[in-house]
């Protein structure tokens, strides 16, 4: 589990360095949309023990970095609709607060998406895969949001994801 966290930290941190390189060298291409291709990287069932995987429906967005979910699968079971306030790992999204809550709206306020991540008291620290909308691709919103300089990086404990 430990291995896996480091990779996540060190993912994120390289796509912050991305991020302040851009800022350092802006370019007038749009923003590119990343997409992710899923692929099995490891044994599954290590992994499946590792994170939860909830399925559900975004129901509102509190601000830049934290949204509502109503859940209708957990690990590919389903349940009934509970709902999971959700915090988006690996954001800071004071800067360009609303900025960043304006794209969580639009792509995201009543959309189905996938949350990866560990529950830390009331909250689910998680990765948001979900849809962007004007291209209709998957995207990993949290990525996103860090390489498109929406949000910056913002140092997290392993333990929360």
């Amino acid at each position: 589990m430990k291995w896996l966290a480091s990779i996540s930290i060190i993912l994120i941190y390289l796509v912050s360095i991305q991020a302040q390189e851009k800022e350092k060298n802006p370019s007038s291409d749009k923003p590119k949309i990343v997409t992710q291709d899923y692929q099995e990287c490891g044994d599954p069932l290590v992994e499946s023990q590792l994170y939860d995987n909830r399925w559900g429906k975004v129901s509102k967005i509190l601000d830049g970095k934290t949204i509502v979910i109503k859940i209708n699968k957990v690990d590919g079971i389903e349940i009934n609709n509970s709902t999971l306030r959700v915090k988006l790992v690996g954001i800071d999204a004071s800067a360009n607060e609303k900025e960043a809550k304006n794209f969580l709206l639009e792509n995201l306020l009543n959309e189905t998406v996938l949350v990866i991540g560990n529950i830390k008291g009331d909250n689910f620290f998680a990765i948001v895969q979900g849809k962007e909308k004007a291209s209709g691709k998957i995207i990993e919103v949290n990525r996103y949001l860090l390489e498109n300089g929406i949000v910056k990086f913002k140092p997290f404990s392993s333990g929360y994801l």
